[in-house]
């Protein structure tokens, strides 16, 4: 397991803090052994205690850094959510990075406690509650990076924002709504968060061999996700944009763009739509109760 980013005295992250959600298993894991290469103390964010502490230990050992940590949460519920980012910026006043990692494909519609559809609850509104809650901390660090996991799938995803994801389902028609929102989500915090020196990029990591799928419900779901695997790079190596994003030493240089494999690419002209991202972003905020917040550092 190697992030393939060299530890130059340029990307040091000693004494920087990562937070990273889904880091147990494939991109995720991977970035969270990037970054403890590079000297940051990593805060990998897992459902279950027991692989959280594996993980933690595996990396320690692969690494020598003994600044690794973890917490747990099931991060598609809201109050799961505010109790993690609670917990996270009491114990840490200033986060350099957060890396919105986590996500998930479902074989059939199931709703959240919160009334949400799973797909939507993991894979967008957590990380934008997770992101909003953690802002304080993240505006008090220096060049704080935060990094969101999206798709190229997101090109077929609807433009219908539904969070409960109502009528016939899809299972990756919802994951691709959902990255279209992480997309849109993306660009449209850029432009909140300019001029605070906190930057916002985005991944495209390419068709990549983790465990998306494994645990969908769906026997069919999942092998057609096995079967492709001769054709998907590894975790590995998807991980060295997002490990390269949270490192570089120009900032101003990634925000507010989608990369995929260290280098800029383009989304879908609708990810770009402004009206359509204040849009989403108002009817977010409403929905979870997010509707006085200020940017100004």
């Amino acid at each position: 397991m190697y992030s393939g980013i060299p530890e130059h005295s340029d990307r040091s992250m000693k004494g920087r803090i990562s937070v990273v959600t889904g880091g147990t298993s494939g991109i995720g894991k991977e970035t969270a052994i990037g970054l403890s290469r590079l000297g940051s103390h990593v805060i990998i964010v897992g459902r279950s205690r027991e692989k959280c502490q594996d993980t933690v230990e595996e990396i320690e050992s692969i690494t020598d850094n003994v600044n690794i940590s973890f917490e747990t949460a099931d991060l598609s519920s809201m109050e799961s959510v505010r109790r993690l980012a609670e917990t996270i910026s009491s114990k840490n006043p200033r986060i350099h990075v957060l890396v919105n990692n986590a996500g998930g494909v479902f074989s059939s519609r199931m709703l959240t406690a919160d009334g949400y559809e799973s797909t939507m609850a993991l894979g967008y509104l957590s990380p934008f509650l997770l992101t909003h809650l953690l802002l304080p901390s993240l505006m008090a660090a220096d060049r704080a990076r935060i990094v969101n996991i999206g798709s190229s799938v997101h090109k077929s995803g609807l433009r219908d924002f539904n969070f409960s994801y109502p009528g016939k389902y899809a299972p990756m028609k919802a994951y691709a709504t959902s990255k279209l929102m992480m997309t849109m989500f993306s660009y449209a915090l850029s432009r909140h968060l300019a001029g605070t020196g906190v930057s916002v990029s985005l991944v495209q990591p390419g068709f990549v061999a983790t465990n998306l799928g494994k645990n969908s419900g769906s026997g069919l779901l999942s092998a057609s996700f096995g079967i492709m695997r001769p054709f998907q790079i590894s975790a590995e190596e998807a991980a060295k944009t997002p490990v390269y994003l949270a490192s570089t030493p120009d900032p101003a240089k990634i925000n507010g763009r989608c990369y995929s494999r260290m280098k800029p690419v383009e989304t879908s002209s609708s990810s770009y739509d402004t009206k359509l991202q204040d849009e989403l972003w108002n009817r977010t905020s409403e929905t979870l109760g997010l509707r006085d917040i200020t940017y100004a550092k």
